[in-house]
């Protein structure tokens, strides 16, 4: 598990984001949420949902929200 490295990825996307960089967006925007960076998780997710709104990018959105508060329970 390389979250860092995949995280670090964030820096390489295009910005704007192009819909050939979704997938690759999502996928980092997954590990930024493994290494619990979940303002930087949700950001990315957000910007990928509206330029792509999908229901498994609402869900991650969801699981983001949701993983942040449980954090800040702990």
């Amino acid at each position: 598990k390389r979250w860092p490295e995949l995280s670090a990825l964030a820096a390489a996307l295009p910005r704007p984001l192009s819909l050939e960089a979704l997938s690759a967006c999502d996928t980092i925007a997954f590990g930024l949420t493994q290494e619990k960076r979940f303002r930087d998780a949700f950001a990315l997710y957000e910007e990928a949902f509206a330029l792509s709104p999908t229901y498994r990018r609402a869900s991650a959105l969801a699981y983001v929200a949701y993983a942040s508060l449980f954090a800040e329970a702990r």
